[in-house]
This record gives C-alpha cells, sequence and structure tokens, in this order.
C-alpha cells in the first residue's frame, strides 16, 4: 500500500539521505512496519543538491511509536558503524601525511631553505594519498 492509496494519516520518521531512507525502509519492513519514502525528488533536483538532498520517511500514524523504538533499538549497532568509521577517516588522515611529509622533506633537502610555496606540492600528495586510500578502501567494501 502506498501514500496515495492509504487512508491513514502517515507521520514523518526521519529526514535523511535517499540510500539510507532506502536501508531504513527495507529494514523496518521487516519489522512489519509500513514505511515509506515520502519525497521521490527529480533528476534535476538531484544534481543541483550535489548529493545531499534529504527524502523523508513517513509511517502511518499508529505505526510510529513502534517504529521509533525499533529505530532506538538500532542505535548502539548505528553508533559502532560510526565510530568504526571515523577511526578509518582518522588512520586514513595520519597515513595521507606520510607522503606529504616525505615530498616537503625532499624539497627542504633540495632547495636547502624553507619556502612557502614548497607547501603546495605536499598538500596536493597529501589530498592523492588520502583520495587513493578512500578510494581502495570502498572498492575493498564492495
Amino acid at each position: 500500500m502506498t501514500l496515495s492509496e492509504s487512508s491513514a494519516t502517515f507521520e514523518v520518521l526521519l529526514q535523511t539521505s535517499i540510500p539510507t531512507a532506502e536501508a531504513l525502509v527495507r529494514r523496518l519492513a521487516a519489522q512489519g512496519v509500513d514505511a515509506e519514502i515520502i519525497d521521490h525528488p527529480s533528476s534535476l533536483a538531484l544534481i543541483l543538491a550535489c548529493g545531499t538532498y534529504r527524502v523523508r520517511i513517513g509511517v502511518p500514524s499508529e505505526q510510529l511509536e513502534s517504529a521509533k523504538g525499533w529505530m532506538r533499538d538500532w542505535e548502539p549497532d548505528v553508533r559502532a558503524n560510526v565510530k568504526e568509521l571515523s577511526k578509518n577517516v582518522y588512520r586514513q588522515a595520519l597515513t595521507a601525511l606520510i607522503p606529504g611529509l616525505a615530498v616537503l622533506g625532499g624539497n627542504l633537502w633540495i632547495m636547502g631553505e624553507f619556502r612557502l610555496l614548497m607547501v603546495v606540492p605536499a598538500l596536493i600528495v597529501c589530498f592523492l594519498a588520502f583520495m587513493a586510500q578512500a578510494f581502495f578502501q570502498r572498492s575493498r567494501v564492495r
């Protein structure tokens, strides 16, 4: 049953990103909650939002409290996942500094004195190293 077919009043449970909303709707459906994504943005809206578009998840009024209860039950798992992700980002940032510091040290060794422009290639190398680690981490997860 969809929102248009339903005579029940839907309440907004959460506003979140599209992938998170889809996963949450599936998870709530497995628990017997009739959750549904309320907003269906056009492709143009998604492009203009640059990946930051938020959609609302609606549930029937009579199932709102049970849906909130399920979300509270899942919160410890979600917190553990977020903590693990933040550790990975911190570790990636620290290891991305190593090649940047090597480039900065090489520039200092070659030039013999510090110049502010030496920092630019070091920052570029740090950024590229961080992005490469993120790419390989993401491909490993899939």
